[in-house]
């Protein structure tokens, strides 16, 4: 929940909205996008699940958060950016926590209407389907005004 702005005679509190949710567990190769296997959207436009891309509907500040986990020791995590109409914004590298590996991209950005929002895998590959492999990646946008 947004905290409110104290000014004297006007209520500025504002609440942002979960616009979008999508998760996978497929594997992905350096230079593509990620692509979803189960999509949601509060704003009737879901990320699209075969590109990865979000199409922005209303203009205005956007968060946006990508996260990843595996128990896939062998193999790293990649390098992704958050792409906003092909180009990067924003970047995160994976961190190897032992046990699991994780990989988390938290950015924000102020968008247009029609703008094209996805995650890319710039650098190494996001999971292997090998035996005893459990992972998964989750990517969710809000809108903040």
């Amino acid at each position: 929940m947004a905290l409110p702005t104290l000014l004297p005679g006007k209520n500025t509190t504002k609440k942002s909205q979960i616009i979008f949710n999508a998760f996978t567990e497929r594997p992905t190769p350096k230079d593509s996008n990620i692509s979803y296997t189960k999509t949601n959207a509060t704003d009737g436009n879901p990320i699209d699940a075969v590109s990865g891309v979000y199409t922005v509907q209303t203009s205005g500040l956007y968060g946006f958060i990508f996260h990843a986990v595996t128990n896939e020791l062998k193999v790293g995590l990649p390098t992704v950016q958050l792409l906003v109409n092909g180009k990067s914004v924003a970047m995160a590298a994976a961190y190897n926590g032992g046990t699991f590996k994780a990989l988390t991209l938290i950015a924000g950005a102020r968008l247009q209407h029609n703008d094209k929002v996805s995650v890319f895998v710039s650098e190494g590959h996001l999971f292997e389907n090998g035996k005893g492999s459990k992972h998964r990646a989750s990517f969710a946008g809000t809108f903040m005004n």
